[in-house]
């Protein structure tokens, strides 16, 4: 064998064949391509909305607030108060390392999440998840729940990663190599999965995915988490058991409302001159919200628009957005488009499908907008729906919904404004606060009728709707503005605060703009029962004192009810209470029942000598605060006005403010009770501290404080240990009780209160203690009992005379 068969030939080490390493198969190289090929295209999507600059005239900054749930030990009023903390921190930072962003529509959810991604893609170091990934969930294909969810993530990722093979054209990627890197980052937790459309998916889906990627464990191994959606629920597959493990499970996040001093950078001094600031004060929405708020500073920005209404505004906007997004339709197509709209939208409301009460079943079908105008169909191209109305409508393959839920309302009110039946509607749901916002914009496009209109609210007792109306409406005559205002009058000012003003209406003004004519029979339909509101009595009865020549002020300070009694206008209205054909005389008997205070002197406030005892007649006090079950005889539309802590009939009315509750008093042929009276009742003659006499520590079994943490009121029978010496349930604690003090006018604007309350401590449920809210105001821990009509204190010149 020759040499040259039986040697091998050696090569130097450097020049041995070598694997050329795929760019795909390194998680660097795939890191690096998706950050920039992303970057590019995020910051110019970004840019095209708002702006390179991210400048605070095109984008409000989203203020993220902390929304967990509180574990350790807080005080009453932080629970029933709260004060959520800003989140200042990366959200990288916080723990667990699942967010949930909850905010409703139009808060810019999707947008937000656009900007974090952009931002951590701009970052030179990447954080802890190199990778951020927005993934729309609503693609997922319906009944499939998490199982679909990696594919549809691989492709987007390498959908982007494959853009590299444009800018080099050597460059050929191995998708199915490229695939098993991703799939590395996946399981080395280096994903920043930013998932958006989580409400629109199916309830059933939403569920699984839920259970899957939040309570049940790892479906998306150890990488980050951040979930965007708008409030919405699983319907009967949720249980609270399983809201609270995704509670414990994932780290809470809410979009506050946008603030005055965002605004001020936003919208220009100037716009605050077109007429606007009432928007802020009747529809907070419109300020608050920045899909609507973009709305009313582009409809303001037209100087040679009229926009000094909410209608005004979305008029206008939507008009021009659909001609800058569709420069060659004329006007008649855009006139379409409103027409389908409104189509659709008021037959989704007349069916029950408000979008802004939808929690569970979200968006609507497809086939609806294909069908709502067969004949000349401008809103479906080709089995999608036309492109250029994304800033009106969002949609996946299967159902849509509309940007923000105040647009179906619009569109909804435009279409009843042109049905010649809108008074029936108007009678047969002026009462259902799911029509409210339909009704407002109405007004607003009504061409005629606006005193009409208002009638209607009046007579059905929706007069706070007529309040709400009133800045929309063009046309309303000043008697019909005087008068709501009127009946409007004594509302909470914070509750709301846009009636604040109509304390300055003075009655005699209501009486010469309306005259007797029309006031007469309007206010007898207010007292009826089926129209009855509660809350607007006490101007009610102002006007019919005021007709008959009273001064029904004067009877508050000095508190003579025979005058009012005896009219003959309130005749039936005082009956009814004693009238078993009209009320349930049981609930009545039971609720209202009295126990009787016998006459002599006791000991007030902290006076300890014998000459300085009250001297007392005989009366009657209500055995139990006012229940819920009682009120709504009164009230039979009364809905709890906090039913997080009182909602059983057997639980004290609250929310109920002074004017209510002397309405009330009278109405049940009682009265509020004077302080001394209230607290003669309580204490007994001797002077206990509390109505059982010493505390006893803080033993539990006596009273509803905050010492005891329950956290809302009691039935009003639970603790007779603590009954007073007269019999008198919870006159310490569960509620304050309003009282009466003579002439109170010419001092103070207050009323006061006494006995504590479920959310005060039990030092402040002495028998002694005094507190004052404003007897407008409704608060969460005040509601009263009653007392006989005739005064029951004596005179010191009487006692002298004795």
């Amino acid at each position: 064998m020759s040499e040259s068969e039986d040697t091998p030939i050696l090569h130097p080490e450097s020049e041995a064949p070598k694997a050329i390493p795929r760019p795909e198969e390194s998680p660097e190289w795939v890191i690096e391509v998706y950050r920039r090929q992303m970057l590019q295209e995020v910051s110019d999507e970004l840019d095209s909305i708002l702006g390179e600059g991210r400048e605070a005239d095109r984008f409000i900054e989203p203020i993220l607030l902390d929304n967990n749930p509180v574990r350790f030990r807080q005080s009453l009023h932080e629970q029933v108060f709260p004060t959520p903390r800003e989140i200042t921190e990366n959200l990288l930072d916080v723990s667990p390392t699942k967010v949930f962003l909850e905010a409703p529509s139009g808060m810019g959810k999707s947008t937000f999440l656009k900007v974090y991604q952009e931002r951590m893609l701009k970052a030179e170091t990447p954080e802890e998840y190199p990778v951020p990934v927005i993934c729309d969930l609503s693609r997922l294909p319906d009944g499939t729940g998490f199982e679909q969810f990696y594919p549809m993530f691989y492709r987007v990722v390498m959908d982007v990663v494959l853009r590299e093979q444009e800018e080099q054209e050597d460059l050929i990627i191995n998708e199915e190599l490229l695939g098993r890197t991703v799939e590395r980052l996946v399981w080395t937790g280096q994903i920043l999965f930013l998932l958006d459309g989580f409400e629109q998916m199916l309830p059933e889906d939403r569920f699984r995915f839920y259970m899957d990627v939040i309570v049940d464990g790892d479906a998306l191994k150890d990488n980050f988490i951040l979930i965007a959606t708008r409030p919405v629920g699983f319907g009967p597959l949720a249980t609270t058991s399983i809201v609270r493990r995704g509670q414990d499970a994932s780290f809470r996040v809410r979009i506050q409302p946008v603030e005055e001093k965002q605004r001020k950078h936003f919208l220009p001094e100037s716009m605050w001159k077109r007429n606007l600031g009432h928007l802020a004060l009747y529809f907070p929405e419109t300020l608050q919200v920045p899909y609507v708020l973009h709305m009313v500073k582009e409809a303001a920005s037209d100087e040679a628009a009229e926009v000094k209404s909410r209608s005004q505004v979305y008029r206008h906007w939507i008009t021009q957005h659909l001609k800058s997004r569709f420069p060659k339709k004329g006007e008649e197509w855009i006139e379409d488009v409103f027409r389908q709209l409104e189509q659709v939208s008021y037959r989704l409301i007349k069916e029950g499908r408000n979008q802004r009460q939808e929690t569970v079943n979200t968006g609507f079908d497809k086939a609806l907008l294909s069908d709502c105008a067969p004949a000349r169909n401008v809103m479906v191209e080709e089995g999608d729906v036309l492109p250029g109305l994304d800033g009106l409508l969002a949609w996946n393959h299967k159902r849509w919904e509309f940007r923000h839920p105040s647009l179906q309302e619009y569109f909804s009110g435009r279409k009843l404004a042109e049905l010649p039946d809108w008074r029936d509607l108007v009678k047969e749901r002026c009462r259902d606060p799911k029509w409210y916002d339909v009704f407002q914009f109405f007004g607003g496009e009504l061409k005629e009728g606006a005193d009409e209109l208002i009638d209607l609210f009046i007579e059905h007792g929706a007069v706070f709707l007529a309040g709400q109306v009133l800045p929309e409406i063009e046309g309303v005559s000043e008697s019909r503005r005087l008068l709501v205002n009127q009946l409007l009058k004594y509302q909470c000012r914070e509750t709301y605060p846009q009636f604040a003003k109509n304390r300055v209406v003075r009655v005699e003004q209501v009486m010469e703009a309306c005259g007797a004519d029309y006031l007469w029979p309007m206010l007898k339909r207010l007292l009826q029962r089926d129209r009855r509101d509660s809350r607007i009595l006490f101007g009610v009865l102002e006007l019919v004192c005021a007709l008959h020549g009273i001064a029904l002020g004067e009877l508050v300070d000095s508190q003579e009810w025979d005058r009012v009694r005896a009219l003959p206008e309130l005749e039936s209205f005082f009956a009814e209470a004693t009238d078993p054909q009209t009320v349930d005389r049981g609930v009545v008997q039971k609720w209202g029942e009295c126990v009787t205070v016998p006459a002599g002197s006791f000991i007030y406030q902290d006076e300890r000598d014998d000459e300085d005892r009250i001297g007392m007649h005989e009366y009657a006090i209500m055995k139990y605060p006012v229940t819920n079950s009682l009120f709504r005889q009164f009230d039979p539309n009364f809905v709890p006005r906090f039913p997080a802590y009182s909602q059983d009939d057997d639980q004290p009315a609250i929310g109920i403010n002074y004017y209510e509750a002397t309405v009330f008093a009278l109405w049940l042929g009682m009265r509020l009770p004077t302080e001394k009276e209230w607290e003669k009742a309580s204490r007994g003659p001797n002077g206990r501290d509390y109505p059982w006499g010493e505390a006893h520590g803080y033993q539990e079994g006596y009273c509803n404080t905050a010492d005891f943490v329950v956290g809302h009121t009691t039935p009003v029978t639970q603790y007779e240990e603590g009954s007073s010496p007269y019999g008198c349930y919870d006159m310490a604690g569960n509620v304050w009780e309003w009282c009466v003090q003579f002439y109170a006018s010419k001092f103070t604007t207050q009323k006061i209160v006494r006995g504590g309350s479920w959310l005060n401590y039990m030092v402040q449920a002495k028998c002694t203690f005094r507190n004052s809210f404003d007897p407008a105001d409704i608060y969460p821990a005040v509601g009263f009992r009653c007392t006989s009509l005739p005064f029951t204190e004596i005179d010191a010149d009487d006692e002298e005379d004795d």
